[in-house]
This record gives C-alpha cells, sequence and structure tokens, in this order.
C-alpha cells in the first residue's frame, strides 16, 4: 500500500509537504529496498511537479482575468470620457450659437425662433 499525504505549510508562504509512505503487509511479498525507495521518491516527486504546475496554472488564470478585467475598465473609461468631453462640446457650440443669434437679433430677448416659426407664412 502506498500512503500519500500532502500538507500546505502556512508559515513559509504556501510550501507544500509531501509525504509519501510504502507500507508492505506482514504476509504480502515484500519488494526489494531499492526497488521501495525509487517508487517513494518518483511519487513525491510527481505529487510536488503536479502541485506545483496546478499552482501556476492557477495563478496564471487570475493574473490573465485580472490583465482583462484592467483593460475591459480602461476602454470603458476612455469611452466615457471621449462621450463627456463631444457633449461638452456640443453644449458649447450651441450656447455660442444663440449668444452670437441673440447679439446680432435685437428682438432675441422676447422672440426664440423653433423649428415651425422658422418656416416663412406664405410656405404653409
Amino acid at each position: 500500500q502506498i500512503h500519500i499525504q500532502v500538507q500546505k505549510i502556512p508559515d513559509n508562504d504556501g510550501t507544500l509537504l509531501v509525504q509519501v509512505s510504502l507500507a508492505v503487509p506482514k504476509k504480502g511479498r515484500k519488494i526489494p529496498k531499492r526497488l521501495g525507495e525509487a517508487v517513494v521518491k518518483e511519487i513525491a516527486q510527481s505529487m510536488v511537479q503536479a502541485s506545483s504546475r496546478r499552482t501556476r496554472q492557477t495563478l496564471a488564470r487570475k493574473s490573465q482575468n485580472k490583465r482583462f478585467k484592467e483593460v475591459g475598465k480602461r476602454q470603458a473609461d476612455k469611452r466615457r470620457q471621449s462621450r463627456f468631453e463631444r457633449e461638452k462640446l456640443l453644449e458649447e457650440m450651441a450656447e455660442d450659437r444663440r449668444r452670437r443669434w441673440q447679439r446680432s437679433n435685437p428682438d432675441a430677448g422676447r422672440y426664440r425662433p423653433s423649428g415651425h416659426r422658422q418656416r416663412s407664412p406664405n410656405n404653409c
């Protein structure tokens, strides 16, 4: 029987402790000591490699997700800023147009042209 125990050591920055032990029953067929040690060593190395690979994949996925979110946020901020600038420019242009119209029109205080009032009475 092979017993595998993996523990995470919290003090050492997420270090893993892998313990592999080979148990042979009392009346079971014993394997040579060198072969048993080699099997235990290989299994321990395999467990360490698998866990480190999985950890690297998880960290890479998190990093990629974070970068993706940052790019999306940056693009949304840029879109909002450009929309704000466009609206501000349009409002300034409209105010300027109204100011110029009021300066050139002596009756500007009382009368404001709208769509249907600007048409000539002859074009009804």
